[in-house]
């Protein structure tokens, strides 16, 4: 059963990843989804990942909450919550981080020592996570990880070869939710000597909001209209 709900988080992941023309080596993720994708998968997935790119190196960070899972589910043939389950207790990031010399292919930091350096906090006085262990991952989430990367290695060129994902704890001792994207919350992911911020919740986890009087549309993480200060109506 683990292995067929990671198959089907796989083809999910395909799903959005398959027109990216694997010739393009400086694609880092895919730029297009499928014929018929939900409506906000691309607006979630620039909100959930940066990237710091310049001549001589690329370097990108790339969190995978629970929304853009669901998002990713939305047309396979798959009960979204059990597949889900898999992922529920985890935060799943993403990186790459290579040096680009002027020819020749990218030189990738090692994955031990990208785990070394690689630290999350939810809001600005939490405590600093480390990423856990591979040994301590489940079978289902390893096996989708695994062909997930090798996945990515021949579709992505040069650069997809260095997609390296770490699991950061998502529960507290008490079974308690440590990120939850729709709540406001700041999350915080160092690598190295850089770090990576956003402000929670994206707007692309929510509908747009419109002004009921003026007609105007706003972001989904809005509640009042900047301009007048009135609450939006919810979505």
């Amino acid at each position: 059963m683990k292995q067929k709900l990671a198959a089907c988080l796989l083809f999910a992941a395909c799903l959005w990843a398959f027109s990216a023309s694997a010739a393009d080596e400086s694609a880092n993720i895919p730029a297009n989804v499928s014929a018929n994708p939900p409506a906000d998968l691309g607006r979630i997935i620039q909100e959930t990942q940066q990237q710091r790119a310049r001549p001589d190196h690329f370097r990108m960070v790339w969190w995978m909450p629970s929304h853009f899972w669901a998002a990713v589910l939305h047309n396979v043939p798959v009960d979204p919550q059990e597949a889900l389950a898999l992922l529920d207790t985890h935060t799943i990031v993403a990186v790459i981080d290579a040096k680009l010399p002027s020819s020749g292919a990218p030189v990738f930091t090692p994955r031990r020592e990208l785990a070394e350096s690689l630290v999350l906090q939810v809001d600005r006085q939490g405590e600093w996570l480390a990423p856990l262990e591979e040994e301590v991952q489940t079978d289902g989430v390893r096996i989708f990880l695994a062909t997930l990367r090798e996945y990515l290695a021949r579709q992505f060129g040069r650069l997809g070869g260095g997609f390296e994902f770490f699991l950061f704890p998502n529960r507290n001792l008490h079974n308690e939710i440590i990120l939850s994207p729709r709540h406001n919350q700041w999350l915080s992911i160092r690598l190295q000597d850089e770090t990576f911020l956003w402000r929670l919740p994206p707007a692309s986890f929510f509908p747009d909001r419109q002004d009921a009087e003026t007609g105007e549309t706003f972001p989904g993480n809005y509640r009042f209209n900047p301009y007048t200060g009135k609450a939006l109506a919810s979505p």
